[in-house]
């Protein structure tokens, strides 16, 4: 019984057991990158500058112009501490949906040591195609900011004998009265209890640090669409930029009246308007567009064999059937009157404020109730006109 009684006591001791938690001096200045420099990349990866590492802090600056294109940097992160850190690649998360960044080391270790530098190595790739329409002028920024977590080795340390050797003494000779006194039922917990106060322990505290990188990726594509609402006819197999040189008479002469061309449909303000399909800053398509429902629609014009002896157009254009799909999706069909026979076809449609009108032969036009009005001709001339 006396010793059931001892239970509690004995408990409610261990719970308040001398656990000390002990701060470690944290100096974040003790983790730096001290260098970082190209280890070998692809020839679709271009440095618009060189990288930098200032303290903690990287900064990179790319441009990719092909899907796979990647390069590697090797940098090495010097620990001045007296602690080991572990680089947790577990908090290296990027929400990039097309660069794709990872880190290694040579040992396929995380842990830069006490008072020594290591080497890893920091790889970008151009990983998952960009959208085309998400280009703009052939350019599209996808920027980011990462962090990466570093921290010290969490650790449970004895402390200095010297600090309890007093505490162990007295613990001892109330032990050896207790033994002495043949109370033997004592002494076990007596010693128990004596050990456990006798060696208290020191938890230290984690140092953490982190590595920023600031990543700055220009993909660069040779194809992309821009967007027009003006009045002067440009044609399919034109060069477009710069805009100033754009040649419209065959005869070499510049245009004298200014062209505009903007990035999105948004940006012309109209609900019509022209796209043109540009690589190498050369027109390959020509389209007329139209906004339904917050939507737009294309209608892609030529596509048709042109006769050898005659300016003039087959009914056989390639790209009619797309069309007619089109504007079937994005207009009620019962407004339409569309005509096709086995040499040629017309659709002519007019629904909320506006009128359609195109063939086989690569023609299409959009007309508004407003007067704007675009087309896009059998030859891939296109235009746009006011009240007209």
């Amino acid at each position: 019984m006396k010793l059931k009684k001892l239970i509690i006591p004995v408990l409610l001791l261990i719970m308040f057991l001398p656990i000390m938690v002990k701060a470690e001096e944290c100096n974040l200045e003790d983790i730096s990158i001290t260098s970082i420099k190209v280890e070998k990349k692809t020839d679709s990866v271009e440095e618009v500058s060189a990288a930098t590492a200032n303290g903690r802090e990287i900064n990179l600056n790319l441009n990719m112009s092909e899907l796979g294109a990647n390069i590697q940097y090797k940098m090495v992160v010097k620990n001045n501490s007296s602690n080991d850190y572990e680089l947790d690649k577990k908090t290296f998360s990027v929400n990039s949906d097309y660069v794709n960044y990872t880190i290694e080391s040579n040992d396929d270790s995380n842990i830069i040591e006490a008072k020594s530098s290591k080497e890893f190595y920091l790889n970008v790739e151009y990983k998952n195609p960009v959208d085309i329409e998400l280009f703009r002028a052939g350019l599209f920024k996808d920027s980011k900011e990462m962090i990466l977590d570093l921290a010290a080795d969490s650790s449970v340390k004895n402390p200095n004998t010297k600090d309890y050797i007093l505490p162990a003494i007295i613990i001892l000779v109330v032990v050896a009265s207790i033994v002495i006194k043949k109370k033997k039922e004592y002494a076990n917990f007596a010693l128990i209890i004596g050990l456990t106060i006798a060696i208290p322990l020191t938890v230290h505290a984690l140092c953490k640090s982190e590595i920023k990188i600031n990543s700055n990726i220009n993909i660069i594509s040779d194809e992309y669409y821009i967007f027009y609402i003006g009045e002067i006819p440009l044609k399919t197999g034109m060069t477009v930029l710069p805009a100033e040189e754009i040649e419209v008479d065959g005869y070499g002469d510049p245009v004298e009246e200014e062209i505009i061309f903007y990035d999105t449909y948004q940006e012309t303000e109209e609900d019509t308007f022209i796209r043109y399909l540009v690589k190498n800053n050369v027109i390959t398509k020509s389209q007329v567009g139209y906004i339904i429902d917050d939507k737009a629609y294309y209608l892609t014009g030529g596509g048709a064999t042109k006769m050898e002896e005659y300016d003039y157009y087959y009914d056989d254009s390639i790209y009619f059937e797309e069309n007619l799909n089109t504007i079937t999706e994005s207009l009620d069909i019962s407004n339409c009157e569309i005509n096709i026979d086995s040499e040629s076809g017309k659709v002519y449609c007019e629904q909320d404020g506006y009128s359609i009108r195109g063939g086989t032969r690569g023609n299409f036009n959009t007309t508004l109730d407003n007067g704007m009005h675009c087309r896009v001709s059998d030859d891939g001339t296109s235009a746009c006109q006011q009240g007209k």
